[in-house]
């Protein structure tokens, strides 16, 4: 194999885990992960998209990057959830 391939394949393998983790953390939290990476702005769906962004950052230590990338959010955006979150937990958990 050359490294060319391996890169895809290590590639595809790690999109793969990513989108499987995103989905458990969506499960854990109760909503679905398009209704995270949609435009609606509810005040329901937000507080579970900035809950999903802060467990994704603080539990599991996602980069800011690729929680964007997932919710299809800007980095900018994501760094406004987190900052909401800065010091406590959405759980009441310190």
């Amino acid at each position: 194999m050359i490294p060319a391939d391996l890169q895809s394949l290590v590639n595809a393998a790690e999109t793969r885990y990513h989108e499987r983790t995103l989905d458990q953390v969506c499960a854990a939290v109760g909503v679905g992960v398009r209704a995270l990476q949609s435009r609606e702005r509810t005040a329901e769906v937000a507080l579970r998209r900035s809950v999903v962004a802060w467990m994704l950052y603080d539990r599991l230590d996602w980069p800011q990057a690729r929680i964007a990338t997932a919710l299809r959010r800007t980095p900018r955006q994501i760094k406004n959830m987190l900052r909401k979150h800065r010091g406590t937990s959405p759980f009441g958990v310190k």
